[in-house]
Order: structure tokens, then sequence, then C-alpha cells
């Protein structure tokens, strides 16, 4: 492996762009004549949208790597993608507003949330809000989560943000980890850093693969996909992540609508995935131990899966909102996602679908 800090070369222009409706980023990505739906030219002067405006700075994957330690890597870093997007360019959240979910006017009882239980507290994450901050640092019952969704591979996973590691003196210790979006892909796949040592993690890869924590996992927590009129039936004293994030999107808007229908990748890029199921195949991908399996949403849909793993028995199921895992032996991983992202990072896994 070269050294961390050789030459990268870039993967894209250098042009600077802003989008006032639709973020620059996503437009940028989802588009092959990058899109702006009105310009920065019509807001006042010292307005936070032209505030705002001023990071929306396309940015190479040179200006990336100065702000991450790229120590330890266990891949290899030229293979990371700078689609333009500058560090926090994507702007994560930390301790989000929510409301009760009886006063929520958003999102549409149709939509998609991410729910997280423990200790008696339940929230619902709105993907819709998701799509433009790809992670929520928060607490839920006294547990520090990161719940985290990459709209490029429809992969959501929510992690315990504590991990075990040892001070200077060979103490062990404990520390929470708050987690931004780096502005890489890799995999097609988002790319995430943690704000205490600067390495980058990945939400499918599971684990950070850059810096003083490369090779660290952090425990995978159980998370439920379901529409929002469930959630409001099923946990009527539960909360909602609030539209007022401090950031001002078109939450009711879904700037992947029309890549997610499709079944091409990101820029057609091969990154190694396999072809023994379409690309954007949903599924749940788990993990325990060496072993590794995916199974699509289709099969999971007609039934329980009982998957036989290494530790013991983990069972699969799915509905019209998502593919879950319903119990399993202690230390799987596991989070919904298309195959082709989980089959670049796991080649070697057992695929379990409908018989054709």
């Amino acid at each position: 492996m070269t050294s961390a800090n050789r030459s990268l070369k870039d993967n894209i222009p250098t042009k600077s762009l802003s989008f006032a409706i639709i973020p620059w980023f996503l437009a940028g990505i989802l588009s092959t004549t990058l899109l702006a739906s009105e310009t920065d030219q019509n807001m006042e002067p010292g307005n936070d949208k032209e505030k705002k405006s001023e990071q929306r700075v396309r940015v190479t994957k040179e200006d990336l790597v100065k702000h991450y330690d790229l120590s330890n890597p266990q891949i290899d870093l030229e293979e990371m993608l700078a689609p333009g997007v500058p560090k926090d360019g994507i702007h994560f959240l930390t301790n989000p507003k929510r409301i009760k979910v009886s006063g929520a006017d958003y999102p549409q009882p149709g939509e998609r949330v991410a729910v997280v239980e423990f200790n008696g507290q339940a929230v619902a994450y709105p993907l819709g809000i998701l799509n433009f901050h790809e992670v929520a640092n928060d607490t839920v019952g006294g547990v520090p989560v990161a719940v985290t969704y990459c709209p490029l591979c429809d992969s959501v996973a929510v992690l315990d943000r504590r991990l075990r590691t040892t001070d200077e003196s060979g103490r062990e210790k404990e520390i929470v980890l708050e987690f931004g979006i780096s502005g890489f892909l890799y995999n097609s796949n988002m790319v995430l850093y943690d704000q205490t040592s600067m390495g980058l993690w990945s939400q499918v890869y599971l684990k950070a693969f850059t810096g003083k924590f490369s090779g660290e996992s952090l425990e995978y927590l159980p998370v439920r996909l379901m529409r929002f009129g469930t959630f409001q039936k099923d946990y009527p004293k539960g909360e909602v992540l609030s539209t007022d994030t401090g950031f001002d999107e078109p939450y009711e808007k879904n700037p992947y609508a029309e890549y997610l229908k499709n079944n091409k990748v990101f820029r057609d890029h091969d990154f190694g995935y396999k072809k023994n199921l379409p690309a954007k195949t949903l599924g749940l991908g788990l993990k325990v131990g060496n072993y590794s399996a995916f199974v699509t949403a289709e099969r999971a849909r007609q039934g329980p899966v009982t998957v036989e793993t290494p530790g013991g028995p983990a069972i699969v199921i799915a509905d019209d909102a998502g593919v879950l895992l319903k119990s399993g032996p202690a230390g799987t991983r596991a989070l919904q996602t298309f195959y082709h992202s989980w089959s670049a990072f796991h080649p070697g896994t057992e695929v379990i679908s409908v018989q054709k």
C-alpha cells in the first residue's frame, strides 16, 4: 500500500456550483446535467441561505483527504470516489429536535420512517429528512445512537456510538463518538467520519477503515422501517424527528425518487459488485463472525426466513416498508441495503432469494 499522503486522482471537475431548492450535491450526483431550480443570485446579502450557499462548492479528492486520518487503511484509498461534496457539505444532525407524534404534520402517513426503540422510548426518523442529512447523532432511551441512511443504497443502520478503547496510559475507557459525512463514497456507499479520531467508517462495511480505530466495529442496533401512519398507530406516545433541523431543505421532496426506480448504479460505476442479482435488489445483509448472508426482500416477504449462521439461527422478515432482522445470535450485524454495495463489501456472501 502506498502512503496515505500520496496524490489522489480527482474524479470530477472542480467547477463551483450552488443550488437553492435542490441541494447542489443531490442534484449533481443524480443528473448528468447539473440542475438548479433557482440561483443564489436572488438571495439577499447576509441571510442564512446565502451563508449556507458559501459552503456549496464542489471539491476535489485532494481537498477532502486533508481533513482525515488516513493511516492504517483497510481498503485501497484510490478506489474512494469524491463526487464533489465537501466535508460536512451534507449536514449531519446532532441532538436534533423531536416532537410528539400526536402533534406531527410531517411526514405523510404513507412515507417511510426508521424506528428506534429503547427502554420504553420510541423515535421515528423520516427518510425524507435523512435524505438530506444521512446521519442523526441522537440519544434514545439513554442509548447514544447514530441513525444512518444512505440513499444510494437505500441502506439503514443504527449504531451504538459507544466505543471501548484505551487512553495514553493503556487504561480502558468508553467514549461516545459523533459522526459526520466525509464527502467520499466507497462501493457506492456513504463514508462517515468520527470527530474524535477523524478516521473514516463505512456503513455497509460495518467498521472503520482508516485512522486510530481502523478495524473497530460498533454494535449494530435493532431498527425497523415502517410507514409513518403505522408508527402513529403503534406508538401513540412516540416521538418523530422535527423538520426544524436548523437547515432549510425541501424535506417533502425526494431527490432520489427517479434513481430508486431504475436499476442503474451511481454513474454506472463498476466497483466490483456481483452480477448474480440485479444491482438494486433490496434485502438484508447480515454478518456473524466471518459468515455473511444476503436475504432478498422479495424472499422475506413470502414469510420469515431462517438463516443458519455459525452462531445460531437468524430470523429475517419484511413488509412493504422494508426488511429487518427479527432475531439473531449475539453479535449479529445487519442492515437493509441494495445488493450491489453489500456484495462488493462482502463478496463471499451467501444469497438467499426466491427460486425462479
